[in-house]
């Protein structure tokens, strides 16, 4: 991430453009670039940064697909797929399951009755 960051700040810094205007023309915080730029994505959400990347990198003419390689990988291993004891563990007793479909007929069949 270090390498893109020098490499988007370089270009932006080429094209004679503000930080500001950059972020005024994206719609994207001043303060989410200036952290791109120094390599500290950590504060810009997860579910954004990518886009974020790749519109800063469009704006400014930066090739970034082997950046965005190296950091969807890296995205990847941080997040380990769910344990199967954990799924297991989540699953309703089957007897609670019971319980419930048999008060909910019970209910369908006493509402008949009444009504």
């Amino acid at each position: 991430m270090v390498n893109l960051g020098y490499a988007l700040k370089r270009a932006r810094r080429e094209k004679k453009l503000k930080l500001k205007e950059v972020a005024s023309k994206l719609k994207i915080r001043p303060r989410y670039l200036i952290d791109i730029e120094d390599g500290n994505d950590s504060s810009i959400p997860s579910v954004y940064k990518i886009g974020y990347i790749r519109a800063y990198s469009k704006y400014l003419g930066v090739d970034i697909e082997e950046y965005l390689q190296d950091l969807s990988v890296e995205s990847e291993s941080k997040f380990s797929p769910v344990e199967e004891s954990y799924l297991e563990q989540t699953k309703p007793p089957l007897l609670t399951v019971s319980i419930a479909v048999f008060c909910i007929c019970l209910s369908v069949i006493v509402w008949q009755f009444i009504t």
